[in-house]
Protein backbone atom coordinates (compact mmCIF):
# COMPACT_ATOMS: atom_id res chain seq x y z
CA UNK A 1 0.00 0.00 0.00
CA UNK A 2 2.89 2.18 -0.02
CA UNK A 3 3.49 2.61 -3.55
CA UNK A 4 -0.18 3.71 -4.08
CA UNK A 5 -3.07 5.95 -2.37
CA UNK A 6 -5.82 3.93 -0.89
CA UNK A 7 -8.16 5.46 -3.61
CA UNK A 8 -6.04 4.23 -6.49
CA UNK A 9 -6.12 1.00 -4.58
CA UNK A 10 -9.89 0.87 -4.50
CA UNK A 11 -10.10 1.62 -8.38
CA UNK A 12 -7.99 -0.95 -9.09
CA UNK A 13 -9.41 -3.26 -7.33
CA UNK A 14 -13.13 -2.25 -8.61
CA UNK A 15 -11.51 -2.82 -12.43
CA UNK A 16 -10.45 -6.08 -11.00
CA UNK A 17 -13.68 -7.16 -9.65
CA UNK A 18 -15.77 -6.02 -13.12
CA UNK A 19 -13.47 -8.17 -14.89
CA UNK A 20 -13.84 -11.19 -12.99
CA UNK A 21 -10.50 -11.49 -11.37
CA UNK A 22 -11.60 -12.38 -8.10
CA UNK A 23 -8.06 -13.05 -7.02
CA UNK A 24 -6.61 -9.42 -7.62
CA UNK A 25 -9.64 -8.03 -6.13
CA UNK A 26 -9.68 -9.31 -3.06
CA UNK A 27 -5.56 -8.44 -3.05
CA UNK A 28 -6.46 -5.25 -3.27
CA UNK A 29 -9.83 -4.96 -0.82
CA UNK A 30 -7.31 -7.15 1.75
CA UNK A 31 -4.90 -4.49 1.31
CA UNK A 32 -7.21 -1.75 1.78
CA UNK A 33 -8.85 -2.90 5.02
CA UNK A 34 -5.06 -3.82 6.38
CA UNK A 35 -4.46 -0.17 6.56
CA UNK A 36 -7.37 1.45 6.71
CA UNK A 37 -10.25 -1.72 8.92
CA UNK A 38 -12.93 0.79 8.82
CA UNK A 39 -13.13 1.58 5.14
CA UNK A 40 -16.80 1.48 3.85
CA UNK A 41 -16.31 0.96 0.23
CA UNK A 42 -13.64 -1.71 1.05
CA UNK A 43 -15.66 -3.41 3.79
CA UNK A 44 -18.97 -3.61 1.28
CA UNK A 45 -16.72 -4.67 -1.68
CA UNK A 46 -14.91 -7.83 -0.34
CA UNK A 47 -18.38 -8.76 1.41
CA UNK A 48 -19.60 -8.84 -2.16
CA UNK A 49 -16.72 -11.00 -2.92
CA UNK A 50 -17.02 -13.25 -0.58
CA UNK A 51 -20.72 -14.08 -1.13
CA UNK A 52 -20.30 -14.04 -4.59
CA UNK A 53 -17.65 -16.83 -3.98
CA UNK A 54 -20.37 -18.58 -1.73
CA UNK A 55 -18.96 -18.00 1.95
CA UNK A 56 -22.34 -16.18 2.47
CA UNK A 57 -21.75 -16.47 6.01
CA UNK A 58 -18.13 -14.73 6.13
CA UNK A 59 -20.09 -11.49 4.00
CA UNK A 60 -22.41 -10.63 6.50
CA UNK A 61 -20.02 -8.60 8.92
CA UNK A 62 -17.85 -6.91 6.11
CA UNK A 63 -21.56 -5.77 4.92
CA UNK A 64 -22.33 -4.60 8.83
CA UNK A 65 -19.17 -2.48 9.15
CA UNK A 66 -19.75 -0.88 6.13
CA UNK A 67 -23.20 0.49 6.90
CA UNK A 68 -21.98 0.99 10.45
CA UNK A 69 -19.11 3.03 8.96
CA UNK A 70 -21.51 5.28 6.72
CA UNK A 71 -25.15 4.50 6.77
CA UNK A 72 -25.98 6.69 4.06
CA UNK A 73 -24.97 5.08 1.54
CA UNK A 74 -28.47 3.01 -0.21
CA UNK A 75 -26.05 -0.22 -1.82
CA UNK A 76 -24.50 -0.70 1.50
CA UNK A 77 -28.12 -1.66 2.75
CA UNK A 78 -29.16 -2.97 0.02
CA UNK A 79 -26.92 -5.30 -0.38
CA UNK A 80 -27.12 -6.53 3.75
CA UNK A 81 -31.23 -7.34 3.15
CA UNK A 82 -29.96 -9.13 -0.49
CA UNK A 83 -27.19 -11.41 1.69
CA UNK A 84 -29.68 -12.26 4.02
CA UNK A 85 -32.83 -13.05 2.14
CA UNK A 86 -30.56 -15.32 0.16
CA UNK A 87 -29.48 -16.80 3.51
CA UNK A 88 -33.34 -17.45 3.98
CA UNK A 89 -32.76 -15.52 7.07
CA UNK A 90 -35.79 -13.56 5.87
CA UNK A 91 -36.70 -12.62 9.76
CA UNK A 92 -33.64 -10.81 10.37
CA UNK A 93 -33.51 -9.03 7.13
CA UNK A 94 -36.51 -7.86 8.61
CA UNK A 95 -35.42 -7.24 11.48
CA UNK A 96 -32.89 -4.53 9.93
CA UNK A 97 -35.60 -2.78 7.86
CA UNK A 98 -36.96 -2.10 11.21
CA UNK A 99 -33.68 -0.92 12.73
CA UNK A 100 -33.19 1.27 9.12
CA UNK A 101 -36.32 2.84 10.00
CA UNK A 102 -36.30 3.61 14.34
CA UNK A 103 -32.63 5.17 13.20
CA UNK A 104 -34.49 7.88 10.30
CA UNK A 105 -32.83 6.13 7.20
CA UNK A 106 -35.21 7.46 4.26
CA UNK A 107 -38.65 6.45 3.74
CA UNK A 108 -37.24 5.53 0.05
CA UNK A 109 -34.58 3.59 1.15
CA UNK A 110 -37.15 1.39 3.76
CA UNK A 111 -39.03 0.99 0.30
CA UNK A 112 -36.01 0.12 -1.62
CA UNK A 113 -35.23 -2.70 0.82
CA UNK A 114 -38.79 -3.84 1.25
CA UNK A 115 -38.78 -4.19 -2.92
CA UNK A 116 -35.94 -6.40 -2.55
CA UNK A 117 -37.55 -8.81 -0.02
CA UNK A 118 -40.37 -8.98 -2.57
CA UNK A 119 -37.89 -9.41 -5.60
CA UNK A 120 -36.25 -11.76 -4.50
CA UNK A 121 -39.14 -13.67 -3.07
CA UNK A 122 -40.40 -13.94 -6.44
CA UNK A 123 -36.97 -14.49 -8.52
CA UNK A 124 -36.22 -18.00 -6.43
CA UNK A 125 -38.08 -20.11 -8.73
CA UNK A 126 -37.07 -18.14 -11.68
CA UNK A 127 -34.38 -19.38 -14.23
CA UNK A 128 -31.72 -16.62 -15.88
CA UNK A 129 -32.80 -15.75 -19.18
CA UNK A 130 -31.51 -17.97 -22.09
CA UNK A 131 -28.66 -16.51 -23.15
CA UNK A 132 -27.44 -16.14 -19.67
CA UNK A 133 -27.34 -19.80 -19.81
CA UNK A 134 -25.51 -19.62 -22.72
CA UNK A 135 -22.71 -17.14 -21.62
CA UNK A 136 -21.96 -19.65 -18.55
CA UNK A 137 -21.79 -22.98 -21.14
CA UNK A 138 -19.76 -21.29 -23.12
CA UNK A 139 -17.77 -20.27 -20.66
CA UNK A 140 -17.22 -24.24 -19.26
CA UNK A 141 -16.54 -25.42 -23.63
CA UNK A 142 -13.75 -22.47 -23.65
CA UNK A 143 -11.86 -24.03 -19.88
CA UNK A 144 -12.55 -20.89 -18.20
CA UNK A 145 -13.54 -22.88 -15.47
CA UNK A 146 -12.95 -20.42 -12.57
CA UNK A 147 -14.51 -17.92 -14.36
CA UNK A 148 -17.20 -20.30 -14.30
CA UNK A 149 -17.57 -21.23 -10.82
CA UNK A 150 -17.80 -17.52 -10.10
CA UNK A 151 -20.61 -16.92 -12.38
CA UNK A 152 -22.63 -20.00 -11.66
CA UNK A 153 -22.66 -19.06 -7.72
CA UNK A 154 -23.63 -15.70 -8.29
CA UNK A 155 -26.82 -17.02 -10.83
CA UNK A 156 -27.75 -19.45 -7.77
CA UNK A 157 -28.14 -16.70 -5.36
CA UNK A 158 -30.20 -14.81 -7.67
CA UNK A 159 -32.11 -17.56 -9.14
CA UNK A 160 -31.92 -19.80 -5.82
CA UNK A 161 -34.41 -21.96 -7.57
CA UNK A 162 -33.26 -22.41 -11.22
CA UNK A 163 -31.89 -26.36 -11.21
CA UNK A 164 -30.01 -25.85 -14.28
CA UNK A 165 -27.74 -23.16 -12.79
CA UNK A 166 -26.61 -25.56 -9.69
CA UNK A 167 -26.60 -28.61 -12.17
CA UNK A 168 -24.09 -26.37 -14.43
CA UNK A 169 -22.02 -25.42 -11.08
CA UNK A 170 -21.70 -29.34 -10.14
CA UNK A 171 -20.39 -30.11 -13.47
CA UNK A 172 -17.73 -27.45 -13.37
CA UNK A 173 -16.83 -27.99 -10.23
CA UNK A 174 -16.80 -31.94 -10.72
CA UNK A 175 -14.39 -31.09 -14.11
CA UNK A 176 -12.17 -28.96 -11.61
CA UNK A 177 -11.77 -32.00 -9.22
CA UNK A 178 -14.08 -30.61 -6.35
CA UNK A 179 -15.73 -33.53 -5.70
CA UNK A 180 -17.60 -31.88 -2.56
CA UNK A 181 -18.76 -29.00 -3.65
CA UNK A 182 -20.25 -30.60 -6.94
CA UNK A 183 -21.74 -32.97 -4.87
CA UNK A 184 -23.43 -30.86 -2.92
CA UNK A 185 -24.36 -28.63 -6.07
CA UNK A 186 -26.15 -32.16 -7.67
CA UNK A 187 -27.97 -32.43 -3.97
CA UNK A 188 -29.46 -29.30 -4.21
CA UNK A 189 -30.42 -30.29 -8.26
CA UNK A 190 -32.01 -33.48 -7.07
CA UNK A 191 -34.11 -31.13 -3.77
CA UNK A 192 -35.60 -28.75 -6.94
CA UNK A 193 -36.36 -30.98 -9.48
CA UNK A 194 -36.69 -34.41 -8.14
CA UNK A 195 -38.32 -35.88 -11.69
CA UNK A 196 -34.74 -34.98 -13.48
CA UNK A 197 -32.32 -38.18 -13.42
CA UNK A 198 -29.24 -37.24 -14.59
CA UNK A 199 -29.30 -34.72 -11.54
CA UNK A 200 -29.18 -38.17 -9.36
CA UNK A 201 -26.60 -40.06 -11.62
CA UNK A 202 -24.37 -36.97 -11.14
CA UNK A 203 -24.79 -36.81 -7.13
CA UNK A 204 -24.37 -40.58 -7.53
CA UNK A 205 -21.18 -40.33 -9.34
CA UNK A 206 -19.29 -37.61 -6.80
CA UNK A 207 -20.82 -39.88 -3.98
CA UNK A 208 -18.86 -43.10 -5.25
CA UNK A 209 -15.62 -40.92 -5.93
CA UNK A 210 -16.07 -39.92 -1.83
CA UNK A 211 -16.06 -43.77 -0.93
CA UNK A 212 -19.82 -43.64 -0.13
CA UNK A 213 -20.84 -46.22 -2.42
CA UNK A 214 -24.48 -47.50 -0.84
CA UNK A 215 -25.21 -43.40 -1.02
CA UNK A 216 -24.46 -43.32 -4.81
CA UNK A 217 -26.25 -46.65 -5.79
CA UNK A 218 -29.40 -45.43 -3.48
CA UNK A 219 -28.92 -42.91 -6.13
CA UNK A 220 -28.62 -44.13 -9.66
CA UNK A 221 -31.53 -46.64 -8.34
CA UNK A 222 -33.74 -43.13 -8.19
CA UNK A 223 -31.95 -42.23 -11.66
CA UNK A 224 -33.18 -45.40 -13.14
CA UNK A 225 -36.41 -45.29 -12.03
CA UNK A 226 -37.19 -42.12 -13.65
CA UNK A 227 -34.91 -43.11 -16.49
CA UNK A 228 -34.29 -46.66 -16.84
CA UNK A 229 -33.16 -46.85 -20.47
CA UNK A 230 -29.95 -45.02 -19.15
CA UNK A 231 -26.97 -47.80 -19.77
CA UNK A 232 -24.77 -45.42 -18.57
CA UNK A 233 -26.06 -45.22 -15.17
CA UNK A 234 -26.94 -49.30 -15.31
CA UNK A 235 -22.91 -48.83 -15.94
CA UNK A 236 -22.07 -46.69 -13.32
CA UNK A 237 -23.92 -49.02 -11.06
CA UNK A 238 -22.48 -51.50 -11.98
CA UNK A 239 -19.30 -50.44 -10.86
CA UNK A 240 -20.44 -49.25 -7.50
CA UNK A 241 -21.54 -52.71 -6.75
CA UNK A 242 -18.47 -54.02 -7.85
CA UNK A 243 -16.63 -51.92 -5.63
CA UNK A 244 -18.89 -52.94 -2.39
CA UNK A 245 -17.88 -56.45 -3.36
CA UNK A 246 -21.30 -57.75 -4.75
CA UNK A 247 -20.60 -58.92 -7.53
CA UNK A 248 -23.69 -60.80 -8.99
CA UNK A 249 -25.63 -57.30 -8.69
CA UNK A 250 -22.79 -55.64 -10.95
CA UNK A 251 -22.99 -58.23 -13.35
CA UNK A 252 -26.82 -57.64 -13.31
CA UNK A 253 -26.44 -54.03 -13.74
CA UNK A 254 -23.47 -55.14 -16.64
CA UNK A 255 -26.00 -57.12 -18.29
CA UNK A 256 -28.42 -54.67 -18.70
CA UNK A 257 -26.42 -51.62 -19.62
CA UNK A 258 -25.43 -53.77 -22.78
CA UNK A 259 -28.44 -54.85 -23.49
CA UNK A 260 -29.41 -51.18 -24.00
CA UNK A 261 -26.36 -50.32 -25.64
CA UNK A 262 -24.54 -53.75 -27.05
CA UNK A 263 -21.43 -51.44 -28.12
CA UNK A 264 -21.39 -49.91 -24.43
CA UNK A 265 -17.72 -50.22 -23.39
CA UNK A 266 -17.18 -51.48 -19.31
Amino acid sequence: MSQITIDEAMNLGVDAHKAGKTSEADHYYTAILQAMPNHPDANHNKGILIFGLGKHKDALPFFQKAIEVNPSVEQFWVSYIDALVQLDRVNDAKGVIEKARSDGVTQDLIKKMEARLEVKHNDASKAPPQDVINRLIDLYNQGQLESAVDQAQALTLRYPGAFIVWNILGVVNRRLGRIVEASDAFMKVTELNPSYADGFSDLGVTLKAQGKLEEAVENYKKALVIKPDSAQTYNNLGNAFRDQGNLDEAIDAYVKALSLKPDYAI
